[in-house]
């Protein structure tokens, strides 16, 4: 489909389906209208998840769960290149899709994405602060493109991998330093 006939397309379905609206429990970030009253209840997208990705679920678990209701105007067209930033600041998509799928399942107290829909609304509600920076424990690497914080954000995959990887331990004795702090741990 050349652009021409995309745009044809558009002015079809909008004429079709300009005032409809479809109740829902996914609308996805890139383009959403949010209530002023609902951003004041329940604040912004979670800092945590970084660049993207799974944020917008956590947004719409906050609203749903502070009793507001999430629709999709059925008439809207919308043209959109997936994870085309991510490509173009050289980040690897797949890898943010995993670290921030692991991070709401645990910020949320669930084994799997499906059980996020089963919370209630008397299942802890939260807000975001809308000017919410990320927690940073000083321990920021480079992994996979992003910049990610080892104790808040990065997997438990990736934290194992940056410690085989080595690079940041220099000597033996700060492998024994490394091994006595992970064996009080356990």
């Amino acid at each position: 489909m050349n652009f021409d006939e995309m745009i044809e397309l558009s002015h079809r379905w909008n004429a079709q389906h300009h005032s409809c609206g479809t109740p829902t429990d996914r609308v996805r970030g890139l383009l959403m209208l949010i209530d002023p009253d609902c951003l004041a209840d329940v604040g912004g997208f979670d800092p945590i998840f970084g660049l993207g990705n799974w944020e917008d679920d956590d947004h719409n678990l906050r609203c749903r769960l502070a009793g507001y209701s999430l629709w999709i105007a059925d008439g809207a067209f919308l043209h959109h290149e997936g994870s085309a930033t991510f490509k173009q600041m050289g980040l690897n998509y797949d890898s943010t899709i995993r670290r921030n799928k692991e991070l709401i399942c645990e910020k949320w107290g669930v084994s799997t994405v499906e059980h996020l829909f089963e919370l209630k609304e008397s299942d802890k509600p939260f807000s975001i602060p809308l000017a919410a920076t990320p927690e940073s424990s000083g321990h920021r690497v480079r992994i996979e493109g992003e910049i990610v914080d080892l104790v808040h954000q990065a997997t438990d995959i990736e934290f194992c991998a940056f410690v085989v990887r080595g690079d940041q331990i220099a000597t033996r004795a700060e492998r024994l330093v490394l091994l006595e702090a992970l064996s009080k741990a356990a």
